[in-house]
């Protein structure tokens, strides 16, 4: 029993598997269906209007002494696809038959055939004509005869080439290519271009529009992107992102996306001349006869030029000064001063020495730097007196000690006598 519940449930499965494998697939072939159709009705869209007129139809007789009194049946126009026509619709479907228009081989059909006739074009342009011609035999046995029948792919006009500023078309379709006496004669124009369509011939999409129903609108730029064949943006080479509004590059700024101050370069990634550094912010420009720059930007001072911007000069003079590493002047013996020449002092061996400053510091207290430290002549008289005043002196000292001597020898002489 077990088994057999098995079997029932196992075939009970399947059974349900298959209905619904069934109803998924009827499923999908009614959705396919539907977008057929959807496919259909868009490719019958009509993107621009014209106007046909039928002026004449030249055939043979109709046999022996025998006139042909034509009539037409099923005259249509159709939209077609290039020179294998498929029909997508007819736009105009109307049997023009009418009375017989009897024993005559040359038909003006511009006054039977209700002309002009109104059509809707498609991108592509190509129009094909269809009708059946016949013969009449009323009152004779054997019924009407078809004489000729143009069919979808034989009498093709094409749109394509024409635009709502040209006048009228002319076309002729004959019937046989050797033989040029025969014919049906049409002339046609385009009266409007709908949707985005751009002459000529309704062919192609009016600017800033693509795809094949011109329904994408994409308006290219001078610099910054252009429009692919599906209307999508292509982005110039110095931009980026979904609207092409990010500049490429970190160098980059403004609507144009030009380089940043002190760069330069396709990729806007050296520095312009005169510029250095990471960031091209330091600024070094070569001055004649004071500085070059080096591969940093840093100034480089020529001989004799000092300091931050090399605007400090000196120039060693010989015999005068030298010049330090920050272009101060160093003074040479006996030079002083801010350049080492408004001041001079050598020392001058027992009459001078010269202080840091060059001046001169006599070493006779009597004499005068402003002499040079020389004694003047009343100076040397004073010192003369001064020292024969001293002499006179002491001689006149030594005198009263003699005599105060002699005094006292001769006392003592005295007494011993």
């Amino acid at each position: 029993q077990w088994y057999q519940r098995r079997v029932r449930d196992t075939v009970s499965e399947q059974f349900w598997f298959c209905c619904s494998l069934l109803f998924w697939s009827a499923m999908l072939l009614i959705v396919t269906l539907l977008l057929q159709l959807l496919l259909l009705n868009m490719s019958v869209r009509a993107d621009g209007k014209g106007e046909v007129v039928f002026l004449r139809y030249k055939d043979t007789g109709c046999g022996g002494n025998d006139m042909c009194d034509f009539y037409f049946k099923n005259v249509k126009i159709a939209i077609g696809n290039g020179p294998a026509v498929t029909f997508y619709d007819y736009y105009v479907a109307d049997e023009w038959e009418g009375d017989s228009i009897p024993n005559t081989e040359d038909v003006d059909l511009s006054a039977r055939f209700p002309n002009p006739v109104e059509i809707e074009l498609k991108t592509n342009g190509t129009v094909a004509i269809l009708m059946n011609v016949w013969d009449s035999d009323d009152g004779f046995t054997g019924g009407d005869d078809l004489v000729r029948q143009i069919k979808g792919t034989d009498c093709l006009v094409d749109f394509s080439t024409i635009s709502t500023m040209d006048e009228w078309k002319n076309y002729k379709f004959y019937f046989n290519s050797t033989d040029k006496a025969h014919y049906l004669e049409i002339k046609y124009r385009i009266t409007e271009c709908g949707g985005y369509f751009a002459l000529p011939g309704c062919d192609f999409c009016a600017a800033t529009y693509y795809t094949a129903d011109c329904s994408v609108n994409c308006v290219p730029t001078d610099h910054r992107h252009a429009c692919n064949a599906q209307g999508q943006l292509v982005c110039g080479d110095l931009y980026q992102g979904d609207q092409c509004a990010e500049c490429k590059g970190r160098n980059r700024e403004g609507d144009e996306c030009r380089c940043k101050e002190g760069w330069k370069g396709t990729n806007c990634d050296s520095c312009i001349d005169g510029h250095y550094g990471t960031d091209c912010s330091d600024i070094c420009f070569p001055e004649p006869n004071a500085y070059n720059c080096s591969d940093t930007g840093k100034k480089i001072c020529f001989d004799g030029h000092y300091g931050v911007n090399c605007s400090d000069t000196c120039f060693p003079k010989p015999n005068v000064y030298n010049c330090s590493d920050t272009g101060k002047k160093i003074c040479l013996d006996g030079h002083y001063g801010v350049n080492c020449s408004s001041d001079i002092c050598f020392p001058k061996p027992n009459v001078y020495n010269c202080s840091d400053t060059g001046e001169k510091i006599c070493l006779d207290l009597g004499s005068s730097a402003e002499n040079d430290c020389e004694a003047t002549t009343s100076a040397r008289e004073q010192k003369t007196l001064a020292l024969l005043a001293t002499i006179l002196v002491l001689v006149t000292i030594l005198n009263v000690l003699c005599v105060l001597l002699i005094v006292v020898i001769c006392r003592h002489d005295v007494q011993c006598s």
